[in-house]
């Protein structure tokens, strides 16, 4: 018979004597067809960023004024398995926070970037902060930015932002960090994980 390409042969393996070359040959075709299965499977697992279909309890907010940052960012996301019906993007922080206050939505994470025209990220997030109805929604926050000033970082965790992470040079570092993001709040537990 076969399956997914591989040619597998049906023999009875009841005999009581001890293992002919036949056997030998059979079990090892067997051993092969299973690894280049599982070869196939890892492949395919790689394709997708290592996820498949990563189920998230809520919507991923992009915010960033630079269209082609979203693009990258949202495209990282599609290949760690996030789909896109599960991202919204905003390129100011008004319709982002707009967005934040009249939504039913409970967001898995806000991913923002720092320096955006009108009201910058720092000014979005005090905003959220002093929100007492956006605090409750415990959203996770995190800074995606293309530089780290040193005062802005310690601003940022000073109103308990849960992140601050550059904008890598390589598609590849990038992809890297949205994965480690992902990763983490997947698995923490937080008032809105439930």
């Amino acid at each position: 018979m076969f399956r997914a390409g591989i040619r597998v042969q049906s023999r009875d393996l009841t005999s009581t004597s001890g293992p002919d070359l036949a056997s030998i040959q059979y079990t090892t075709s067997c051993l092969h067809a299973i690894w280049a299965l599982c070869f196939q499977a890892t492949k395919f697992v790689c394709l997708l960023g290592g996820k498949i279909n990563m189920k998230l309890y809520g919507p991923i907010i992009l915010i960033d004024d630079d269209q082609d940052d979203l693009e990258i960012i949202e495209e990282v996301l599609n290949r760690n398995g996030v789909q896109s019906a599960d991202i919204r993007t905003f390129t100011d922080c008004y319709a982002a926070l707009k967005y934040l206050e009249t939504t039913s939505e409970k967001p898995f994470l806000v991913i923002c970037d720092i320096n955006i025209p009108g009201m910058n990220g720092m000014e979005f997030r005090k905003i959220v902060d002093e929100n007492e109805a956006l605090r409750r929604k415990s959203i996770p926050f995190v800074f995606f930015s293309s530089a780290a000033i040193g005062m802005q970082v310690t601003a940022a965790y000073e109103m308990t932002v849960q992140g601050f992470f550059l904008k890598r040079n390589s598609l590849a570092e990038m992809e890297e960090t949205i994965r480690r993001i992902l990763d983490y709040w997947m698995y923490c537990v937080h008032p809105n994980s439930n």
